[in-house]
């Protein structure tokens, strides 16, 4: 093997260590901004337990960027998950901005709350049939397939997403960021913290957290 092979492998090696250190680095950034957003939110509510919340952010595929020029939907992809108790495992979702609270903020470019409890406590348990799905409203079903549906349904109680705005750049969106609580039967009466003026601005604060961790090194 020449020298000049040897050297462009190993420069090619360097770069790849570098760019696996940054993507590390970023996804340990976020989760220190996620956490600190849980514990805010769960230390203003009594009736809100820490590990029953989960913070994730997601951003648009590169794929999505280019196939978006042609017409096609959105896809978006989950870079970070904060979830203290590791529960609920994830649903195995290809998100996309037609689908719940985060394809909706997406969309809109706009804060987004879903209140689940009632979805939760009626169809979480169920094995739905494509028959039992379509009965369902539309509003209710937030873009998802029948599948998704049923994977998500049961899990979670409300959910807020919020905009990740550049801030450096007008109107330019770097992706979505969500927080959401586990839905629990012993919730009851149920009371809806995640769509309260302290949480929005939590997460907001949270949004532009993780902004500064999004943005391209030579746009922080």
């Amino acid at each position: 093997m020449s020298l000049a092979i040897i050297a462009v492998d190993n420069v090619g090696t360097l770069i790849s260590r570098r760019i696996h250190t940054r993507r590390s680095e970023r996804g340990r950034q976020l989760e220190r901004a996620a956490m600190s957003l849980a514990i805010l939110v769960a230390r203003s509510w009594a009736d809100v337990r820490f590990e029953h919340l989960g913070v994730s952010v997601f951003v648009e595929t590169r794929w999505s960027k280019i196939r978006r020029l042609s017409g096609s939907e959105v896809r978006l992809r989950r870079v970070s998950r904060f979830r203290p108790a590791e529960f609920p495992q994830q649903s195995g979702i290809s998100w996309s901005g037609e689908k719940g609270a985060v394809g909706e903020c997406w969309r809109t470019k706009k804060h987004s709350y879903v209140n689940w409890q009632a979805v939760a406590k009626k169809w979480g348990d169920l094995d739905l049939t494509e028959e039992d799905f379509e009965k369902i409203a539309i509003k209710t079903r937030a873009g998802f397939s029948r599948t998704d549906f049923s994977a998500i349904a049961g899990k979670y109680s409300e959910v807020h997403a919020e905009p990740i705005w550049h801030g450096k750049k007008e109107r330019e969106l770097l992706g979505v960021l969500s927080i959401d609580r586990v839905f629990s039967a012993e919730d009851d009466p149920f009371i809806s913290r995640l769509d309260s003026q302290g949480t929005r601005e939590a997460a907001a604060g949270a949004a532009s957290a993780a902004a500064a961790i999004l943005r391209p090194i030579n746009e922080s």
